[in-house]
């Protein structure tokens, strides 16, 4: 989870990657790379690890524009989460802020915007 900025000076996609490697044992990995438990089931070992990724399989993007407006916006993000304390559990992984789908960036600015009422609520 986001507990950190993302550091512009070091590699983007080693971070990426190693978010993505703590994510992989969760269940919502399980359900993002294999279906509804149950009705698939595999060990979290088969699910890659961020290294392993071809670059057309992977669930983020390489485009390096693309990595560095989405750390722009990841990071206020970031900063919001330290600020108000939001317990982790409840923070976006770092690897989700890059994740291939329309719309990634919307929902950034989206939760920015709730985060931002709130601290000015709290004020």
């Amino acid at each position: 989870m986001a507990t950190t900025l993302i550091d512009t000076r070091k590699s983007i996609m080693g971070q990426i990657h190693e978010s993505w490697n703590q994510f992989r044992s969760t269940d919502e990995a399980m359900v993002l790379m294999f279906g509804e438990v149950g009705s698939n089931y595999n060990d979290y070992h088969n699910i890659p690890l961020g290294k392993d990724f071809a670059k057309n399989d992977a669930p983020w993007t390489s485009k390096q524009s693309v990595l560095e407006k989405n750390t722009a916006h990841a990071n206020k993000l970031i900063r919001l989460y330290i600020a108000l304390n939001i317990d982790v559990a409840y923070r976006m992984p770092i690897w989700k802020f890059f994740e291939i789908q329309s719309g990634v960036v919307g929902r950034i600015k989206d939760e920015t915007k709730l985060l931002k009422r709130i601290q000015k609520a709290m004020k």
